[in-house]
């Protein structure tokens, strides 16, 4: 997106070590970092690392605005939505994998599954990744397994979007 950068695109003077938390994820409009209170999950503030492989959607707010709601800073606010558990669509039982490897000898494996237990009412959802990650600058590596489970109830067999929805989320790093 226009006017952002993310963490290995500029040096930040104060803080110059490599962190893997969200508080130097990146900046928006040069107005300093995407702060730890910009980092959220569901608009929640986290201070878990973002990985894509249990991400629906990533929302980036440029400027003030992200200050009205409570959350960000005066550059902006980037935020993103965790998978959740479909009870409907087209095809709601459905997976998918996905393998990566590069130049460098990276190997990345992502696997996501969704699956209606009971039709209208129960459903999980299932995504997982493992990560061995080079660089040219050797011996630099980066290993990462992380599981998410994800489960919607509808216990009142509502699917039209109105109905009460009960959704947990468990995530292993």
């Amino acid at each position: 997106t226009t006017n952002v950068e993310g963490a290995e695109e500029f040096t930040d003077a104060n803080n110059a070590r490599y962190s893997t938390g969200t508080e130097t994820f990146g900046r928006i409009r040069g107005l300093g970092s995407a702060s730890a209170a910009s980092g959220a999950r569901n608009f929640f503030v986290t201070k878990t690392r973002m990985d894509g492989y249990n991400i629906d959607r990533l929302s980036v707010a440029s400027g003030p605005n992200a200050i009205l709601f409570g959350l960000g800073n005066p550059g902006g606010m980037i935020a993103t939505q965790i998978k959740q558990a479909n009870l409907s669509g087209k095809n709601p039982n459905r997976g998918e994998v996905g393998l990566r490897v590069d130049s460098e000898g990276s190997f990345s494996m992502d696997l996501d599954y969704n699956m209606v237990l009971i039709d209208d009412l129960l459903a999980v959802r299932f995504a997982g990744t493992h990560k061995d990650m080079e660089t040219s600058r050797k011996p630099n590596s980066y290993k990462d397994d992380r599981r998410y489970l994800t489960t919607t109830w509808r216990p009142f067999g509502k699917t039209d979007g109105n109905g009460t929805a009960i959704r947990l989320h468990y995530e292993t790093i």
